[in-house]
């Protein structure tokens, strides 16, 4: 179970690449978002990529921090890989779009500007590390999803 749950947390090891795991999880989200609306696209595909993600999150992320007793340990990406699924909600197949999610997100999830910042705070206890290591990014990726949408109008 130990191996499993750090195959999840990591995003298949993308997690443990030496240099910006959280890009690296990020990466790995818009790869597996282009792959699965190659295959199919629509409301149901957003919806089965983020209920996915949510699930391994919450399910995987509590059981990681258990055993590593670490707050926001930097491999654990799977909460970028949600938080990027959010961002890319109005992108679609959109190849701007989709690169605006992606930097965006990053730079909401690195900048953490309010709220953001405030529920990364909440660290401390067990369910608290996890609500703020997958919330932040969760608010990060509703960020970016909001400037992408409103962008979009202009465009």
């Amino acid at each position: 179970m130990k191996k499993l749950t750090t195959l999840v947390v990591t995003a298949f090891g993308l997690g443990r690449i030496p240099f910006a795991p959280g890009t690296m999880g990020s990466l790995g989200a818009l790869m597996l978002w282009a792959g699965a609306h190659y295959f199919y696209e629509g409301p149901c595909l957003i919806l089965m990529l983020i209920s996915g993600a949510a699930i391994l999150n919450f399910t995987f992320v509590p059981v990681y921090l258990k055993h590593t007793n670490g707050k926001d340990p930097k491999e654990v990406v799977i909460d970028e890989v949600l938080g990027q699924f959010i961002a890319l909600i109005p992108a679609g197949m959109n190849p701007l779009f989709i690169g605006l999610s992606f930097l965006f997100f990053r730079l909401f999830d690195i900048w953490k500007p309010w709220p953001i910042c405030v529920i990364d705070r909440f660290g401390g206890t067990p369910l608290k590390n996890t609500f703020s290591l997958i919330f932040d990014d969760v608010a990060a990726g509703m960020s970016a999803a909001l400037l992408v949408w409103v962008i979009s109008f202009y465009l």
